[in-house]
Formats: structure tokens, C-alpha cells, sequence
């Protein structure tokens, strides 16, 4: 992200002034909230799964970024943006939306780190795009989201990186 007045959405300027696995880990800790409201939907499985890629790509592992298109959109209408449109209420479909965002943000940075050209999918938005549409949805599902963000960005932003997402989730949430 440029450091620059592009960052729209108070959550692009808030990853502004992180390095990237700092951006990645606030947008994670967002997403880890959305996976929680989507626990009784049907298609649970599926943003596990989802949230499970990008938690891997925070904690090291490194793998064909092209995983996450997949995961988004699979030809048997078994993705992300499949199970998100089964949404069977509108706060559902934003916590759909805010995975969505968090996973294609974060996609966005794995291609970018592996030199790799993103896919139309993943490129569509654009890295501040991506994080204003995250922000929107965010206003829509809980102001608890917001604030999550604004707590992992603070601590991020001293300089820390834990080593995993687990230690990350468990500094932010006092254990």
C-alpha cells in the first residue's frame, strides 16, 4: 500500500502505516470475527476453509497464490462467493462479504510477494478498494469489528509480530 492520502475507508488508513504481515494479521483478526457470526450457516465448511488459507499464508506457509481464486470461486459452485450468496439474512451476507474481502486482500498481497500476476478475481479491486469494500461491509455486520481492527492495528503498529495468528488472537484477546 503507498503511503500516500489514497486510503479511503478508516480501515486503509489504519493498515496505511503497517508493514504488509502487519496489514495481513489486522485483516485476519476481522475476518476470524466474520468466521465466527457464520458458524450456524450451512455453508460453515466453506469459510473455514477459506479463513484456514489465509491464516496459513499469515503464519508462513507458502503455496500457488492461485489457491485463493480457487477457494473464492470453484467450478462446482462450491466457494466463497457461492456460499455467500445462500446467505440467509443480510447480516450474514455482509459477514459472507467481510471474508470475502479479507481473503481477496490478502491474496492480493500473497501474488505479490510470490511475483506472481493476480487473477482477474483477485485484482478486481485493487489493494485500498479491497480494504474500503472490507470496511463497508465491517459497518454493516458490527462496530465489534471495527474495533478489533483499530486494537490489532495499535499493536501491530509498536512493531510486534507474533509469530502465528493463534499468538496474535491470544495477545488481543488478553489469554
Amino acid at each position: 500500500m503507498s503511503k500516500s492520502d489514497d486510503a479511503t475507508s478508516p480501515l486503509a488508513r489504519l493498515a496505511d502505516s503497517l508493514p504488509v504481515r502487519g496489514r495481513i494479521g489486522v485483516v485476519l483478526i476481522v475476518a476470524d470475527l466474520a468466521l465466527s457470526r457464520l458458524q450456524g450457516a450451512p455453508e460453515f465448511p466453506v469459510a473455514r476453509s477459506a479463513f484456514d488459507l489465509c491464516r496459513r499464508w499469515y503464519d508462513g506457509e507458502r503455496f500457488d497464490p492461485d489457491q485463493f481464486d480457487e477457494a473464492y470461486y470453484d467450478e462446482h459452485d462450491r466457494g466463497l462467493s457461492a456460499s455467500a450468496r445462500k446467505a440467509r439474512s443480510q447480516s450474514e451476507l455482509a459477514a459472507w462479504s467481510v471474508l470475502a474481502s479479507a481473503m481477496m486482500y490478502i491474496a492480493l498481497q500473497a501474488y505479490r510477494e510470490t511475483g506472481s500476476i493476480p487473477t482477474s478475481t483477485v485484482g478486481n479491486l485493487g489493494e485500498e478498494g479491497e480494504l474500503d469494500e472490507m470496511y463497508r461491509q465491517m459497518q454493516a455486520t458490527s462496530p465489534t469489528l471495527i474495533e478489533a481492527a483499530r486494537r490489532a492495528a495499535r499493536f501491530l503498529g509498536q512493531g510486534r509480530e507474533p509469530s502465528s495468528f493463534a499468538q496474535l488472537k491470544a495477545i488481543l484477546s488478553g489469554r
